[in-house]
């Protein structure tokens, strides 16, 4: 029996990397791809198991950044 679920995953720039002076990609890769197991390794992992999922993006740091680092 299959039980229907319904994914989250909320994602966002962590401000302690902004605050000790990382630039784009070094702010990318430790919040949104920390230790091998981010974003793309949970894309990976729902493909395989052909699930979807809704994220949630913070738009805040399009403020510091542009939007160009978070448009796909």
């Amino acid at each position: 029996m299959t039980t229907p679920v319904f994914l989250t995953i909320d994602t966002e720039f962590a401000w302690r990397h902004h605050v000790a002076g990382l630039d784009c990609d070094a702010i990318y890769a430790r919040s949104l791809e920390p230790a091998g197991v981010g974003l793309a390794y949970q894309l990976a992992e729902l493909a395989r198991h052909d699930l979807k999922a809704c994220f949630f993006v913070d738009p805040m740091p399009a403020i510091t950044f542009g939007p160009a680092p978070f448009v796909a």
